[in-house]
């Protein structure tokens, strides 16, 4: 038995849900009205995330944005391209690192941002509407917790 184990061994007729399954259904849920969203502005979910975090972090380079949208440095750059075709970002060489090209939101990539901005946050408000404010804050305490623990390396 783990410590989150609800009831024994002996008296389950029905396994507990594992957690992970939980917060994976949770993730699917969340992505299907976020591709709804995004695609609405002519975004995909990747594109979308990109973005957002290029707006967090302006100047960053294509392996940053890599590690950020959990994606192969490859699938970046193919990401990087489209968004840079589209208009949305901007590179430029990094005053520090002459081989390293920095990205930036352009104008239109803000714009397209903001405008995808409002069906997230109503997405966020749904996912979140049958918890009280002080649960949402543990909630997003717990997983950042659950995010740390697991990128520690395994226990042999």
């Amino acid at each position: 038995m783990t410590k989150y184990d609800d009831s024994s061994i002996e008296r389950r007729k029905v396994p507990r849900t594992r957690t992970m399954y939980l917060v994976k259904q949770l993730e699917m849920a969340i992505r299907g009205k976020i591709e709804r969203a995004t695609r609405n502005v002519g975004l995909t979910v990747p594109q979308y995330i990109a973005l957002t975090i290029l707006q967090r972090n302006p100047g960053i380079s294509s392996a940053q944005l890599a590690r950020g949208t959990f994606v192969s440095a490859q699938a970046a750059n193919e990401l990087v391209n489209a968004l840079e075709a589209k208009g949305f970002i901007n590179r430029a060489p990094s005053p520090k690192h002459a081989k390293v090209l920095e990205i930036r939101l352009s104008n239109k990539g803000s714009s397209v941002l903001d405008s995808c901005e409002i069906e997230i946050d109503e997405i966020e408000e749904q996912m979140l509407s049958e918890v009280s404010e002080s649960e949402v804050l543990d909630f997003r305490q717990t997983l950042r917790a659950c995010i740390t623990a697991m990128s520690k390396p395994a226990a042999d």
